[in-house]
This record gives structure tokens, C-alpha cells and sequence, in this order.
């Protein structure tokens, strides 16, 4: 399962690796002001953060093989297992909390270029779609999310295609950060009872920001 994980998180940063590349450049992690690419080539804006979280999720599928051989142990009474349990255990499991917790800052705050006017409709559009929200929290937007679009590209004097995608998108980093609150506030590290209230909410935000985009 860790392995599963791990790819699905693979999937997401090679995706972004692929959109800054030069030829297409359809998204880019940020780049602060004085940030080196390379010592080689410092004007180089490579993804460091989704190229690092590539390489993470090689080293917790790694212990996918010593996993599976643990499975046979002779008449289930030798415990040759245990060293194995005892070294794969704790590092693929703090290095997966690490890499989602990397993911989870490229995509709320590190990547740019993906299209700021369509994503602030989509974050309209998303909170006026009652369809994601639950009883336990639900916000004011007397508006129909497809009304707003319309208001907004109508004062913008120009139309944006593929508003439901920048919708999803929304709907996935609020609930990325809402993951990462929801936890914090449990373990007690940012206590915000607020937050309680989102977890019940969660899941419909990426139920159906993936029937938009499907």
C-alpha cells in the first residue's frame, strides 16, 4: 500500500516535471528571487522539489520486494522477518509522511503559471457548488457557480475554456490543505476546532472534483 502511495505521489510530480519543461511550460514550481537552478548552470529552473519527491518514492518502493519475503517464514515460527519489519517499517513510513507532506506544499503554494485568473474563477466556482459541501460547513454564495463564471469573464471582457478543471483544482487544494490541518489540530501541534468540520467535508471535495474532470 505504502508502494501504491508513493507512485500515485511519483505521478503527480512527474506531471510537474513535464509541464515546466521549456517546450511546454504550462506550469513551473516557483522560483524565489537569488534561488540557484545549479552550481553548474545557476540560471536553470530546474523542479527540485518534485525531482526530490521522484527519488523518494523509488526509496519506499524499494521495500516492496523484502516485504513480499517476508510472507514465508518456516511452519509461521521463525522470526527472520523481524529485522527486515524493523528497518523498512519506520523508514518508509517517515519518508512517506515526508514526500506528502512536500506534495502537498508544491501544490498549494509552489506552482505558478497554471492560469491565475481561471483558478480564482475556479475557487468561486467551487465554493458556489453546493454539490461539495456538507451541513457540517457550507459557504454563503447565493450566486450558481455557472453565473459567477459568467460575471466574472463578462467584467474581464474575454471567456476562459476549461473552468470545471480549475474548479476540481480548488476543490483538491482546499482539501490538501484541510488533510494537513485536520492532523496538525488531532495531534495538537495547531489547534483549530474549525478544522473538525472540514474533515467530514473532505472526501466530497475530491469525489466530485474528480466527476468534473471526468
Amino acid at each position: 500500500a505504502l508502494g501504491v502511495v508513493a507512485s500515485s505521489i511519483e505521478n503527480v510530480a512527474t506531471e510537474v516535471r513535464h509541464m515546466q519543461r521549456t517546450e511546454v511550460l504550462e506550469g513551473a514550481e516557483f522560483f524565489s528571487a537569488g534561488q540557484k537552478g545549479s552550481s553548474a548552470m545557476p540560471h536553470k529552473k530546474n523542479p527540485v522539489l518534485t525531482e526530490n519527491l521522484t527519488g523518494l518514492a523509488r526509496t519506499i518502493r524499494m521495500a516492496v520486494i523484502p516485504a513480499m519475503e517476508n510472507v514465508t517464514l518456516w511452519h509461521e515460527r521463525d522470526i527472520s522477518h523481524s529485522s527486515v519489519e524493523r528497518a523498512i517499517g519506520p523508514d518508509t513510513t517517515i519518508t512517506l509522511d515526508f514526500a506528502l507532506h512536500r506534495l502537498t506544499g508544491v501544490i498549494d503554494w509552489e506552482l505558478v503559471r497554471i492560469g491565475a485568473v481561471q483558478l480564482d474563477i475556479g475557487w468561486l466556482m467551487f465554493c458556489a457548488d453546493h454539490d461539495f459541501w456538507t451541513d457540517e460547513i457550507r459557504p454563503v454564495a447565493p450566486v450558481p457557480p455557472a453565473e459567477l463564471a459568467d460575471i466574472w469573464q463578462a467584467g474581464m471582457g474575454r471567456s476562459f475554456a476549461d473552468l470545471r478543471w480549475y474548479q476540481a483544482l480548488a476543490a483538491y487544494q482546499l482539501g490538501s490543505i484541510a488533510c494537513l490541518n485536520v492532523r496538525l489540530h488531532r495531534k495538537r501541534q495547531r489547534i483549530d476546532p474549525m478544522w473538525e468540520r472540514f474533515a467530514f467535508t473532505v472526501s466530497r471535495f475530491y469525489q466530485e472534483g474528480l466527476r468534473l474532470v471526468s
